[in-house]
C-alpha cells in the first residue's frame, strides 16, 4: 500500500508533468470542506491535519463514513464515478489541502501513469476496510466492534487521534445513548478512558485481553 507521503509526492509530481499549479487551501476547525451533494468537480490532498467524512440519514442522524488524515484524497471516488459529493466533510483540527480541479485531473492523469494506479490502490484499500468493518459488524457485538474502532486509533496513520462520543456512535451504526451505557462499563473496567466527550484506550492491554475473549 502506498504511503501518505508517498502518494503526495505521487500527486505533486504529476502536477509537475502537466503543468498544473495546486491551489493550497486551509480549513479551521469545524470549518466544512464541502457537503453532501455539492458538485465537487475535483480531488483534494489533504498535507496536513485531520478531516471527517460523514452522510445524513433518513431519521435524521449522522454516520461516520471516514477519517482522513495527511495523504488521504477526498473527492477521487466522486472524481473516477463523476456525479455529486457522496458526503459531507469537515475539518477536526486545522488541515491543509492540495485542490486539483477536474480538468487538471484529467491532465495529470494522462501525463504521470502513477497517479491513476494510486487512486486505484487507495480505493481498493477503502473497498477492502469497508467490507471488513461490515462483516464484524455482523459477526461480533457492539462491544467489539467499539473496541476495535477505538484501538485501531492508536495505529492510525495520522496523529492517533481519538474519537468523539459522537463520531464513535455514528460509525457503530448507533444512538450516542446506545453506546454511552457500554463507554460507562468499559471505564469503569479500567480499559477505556472518557474524558470531555472524547473516548480513548486506557489501557491497551486489558483492551487485547477482552477483544480475545468476545473472539472466543
Amino acid at each position: 500500500m502506498i504511503g501518505g507521503d508517498d502518494l503526495i509526492a505521487v500527486f505533486r509530481g504529476a502536477a509537475d508533468l502537466a503543468g498544473v499549479r495546486l491551489d493550497e487551501r486551509s480549513f479551521g476547525k469545524g470549518e466544512r470542506l464541502f457537503d453532501s451533494g455539492y458538485s465537487l468537480e475535483g480531488v483534494y490532498m489533504l498535507t496536513g491535519g485531520l478531516a471527517a467524512s460523514r452522510t445524513l440519514l433518513e431519521n435524521g442522524r449522522e454516520l461516520l463514513i471516514a477519517l482522513h488524515g495527511r495523504g488521504d484524497t477526498i473527492g477521487d471516488l466522486e472524481y473516477c464515478m463523476g456525479g455529486s459529493a457522496i458526503c459531507g466533510v469537515e475539518a477536526l483540527e486545522p488541515t491543509t489541502a492540495f485542490w486539483a480541479d477536474s480538468v487538471s485531473l484529467d491532465r495529470m492523469v494522462a501525463a504521470d501513469y502513477r497517479l491513476p494506479l494510486a487512486f486505484a490502490r487507495v480505493l481498493a484499500v477503502r473497498l477492502y476496510r469497508s467490507s471488513q468493518r461490515l462483516s464484524v459488524g455482523v459477526a461480533y457485538p457492539l462491544e467489539y466492534c467499539l473496541l476495535k474502532a477505538v484501538l485501531a486509533r492508536l495505529d492510525a496513520p495520522d496523529d492517533g487521534r481519538p474519537l468523539s462520543k459522537r463520531d464513535l456512535a455514528g460509525y457503530l451504526g448507533h444512538t450516542e445513548r446506545h453506546v454511552n451505557r457500554l463507554l460507562r462499563d468499559l471505564e469503569y473496567a479500567g480499559i477505556l478512558s472518557v474524558d470531555g466527550g472524547v473516548v480513548s484506550v486506557a489501557d491497551p492491554v486489558l483492551v487485547r485481553r477482552r477483544l480475545d475473549e468476545l473472539e472466543e
